[in-house]
């Protein structure tokens, strides 16, 4: 079984991602930080159907914070799918 991890996996775009990868049996991680510019409970509920399922797993991880991510992905990956992203140009000019 093939093993995708997914940044920024919380998003409309990743989790529809996700939820497709479960459905066809591949191995899903998705990570996301739950970056305040989306309302959390949107987020959550994105990931609401996933959760719970054999080949599914979710961490709340920084893909800013290396030494946090290092720790937190301990699995090895087939591919990886980079969907995070800094919403709004005026944030991410901010930062």
């Amino acid at each position: 079984m093939q093993h995708v991890l997914i940044t920024g996996g919380a998003g409309f775009i990743g989790s529809s991602l996700a939820e497709q990868l479960v459905k066809e049996d591949y191995q899903v991680t998705v990570i996301d930080n739950f970056d305040p510019f989306y309302d959390k409970e949107i987020k959550q509920r994105n990931l609401s159907n996933l959760l719970g399922r054999s080949n599914f797993i979710f961490k709340e991880l920084d893909i800013c914070n290396l030494d946090l991510l290092r720790e937190g992905l301990d699995g090895t990956y087939d591919v990886i799918v980079h969907v995070a992203a800094k919403a709004g140009v005026h944030a991410s000019i901010k930062t």
